[in-house]
């Protein structure tokens, strides 16, 4: 039963990446995201997932906030670059997120073939 749970969490945070990796072409998906972490953090609590939904939460925030200082900054034509920036920012911490989850992002160090000896 609680690796049902766990398997049910993950679905539940990889749909909310999902939704907020929507937000780049509409601005309804990533409300449905952060409602759905909201909700689901209570549930998760427990888990590695609930930190994931706290991630996913400051992301969004983050990026709202960038959103409205990009239109605040359009005034003295600044706005189209802080919007890029907020928005590099955005997907760097949605795919970051996003690889750690999926276990995908796994570093391997390797020792140098040829160690030079002082």
């Amino acid at each position: 039963a609680e690796a049902l749970r766990r398997d049910g969490d993950r679905t539940y945070v990889m749909a909310m990446y999902a939704l907020l990796a929507l937000g780049l072409l509409t601005f309804v998906m990533p409300v449905a995201g952060i409602i759905l972490a909201y909700v689901k953090r209570g549930d998760m609590s427990d888990s590695v997932y609930n930190n994931h939904a706290d991630y996913l939460i400051k992301t969004f925030w983050g990026g709202l906030a960038g959103f409205i200082l990009s239109k605040l900054t359009a005034l003295i034509g600044l706005g189209a670059v802080v919007l890029f920036l907020v928005s590099v920012w955005f997907v760097y911490r949605l795919a970051a997120g996003y690889l750690v989850l999926s276990a995908t992002a796994r570093f391997v160090f390797r020792r140098p073939l040829h160690s030079e000896v002082v």
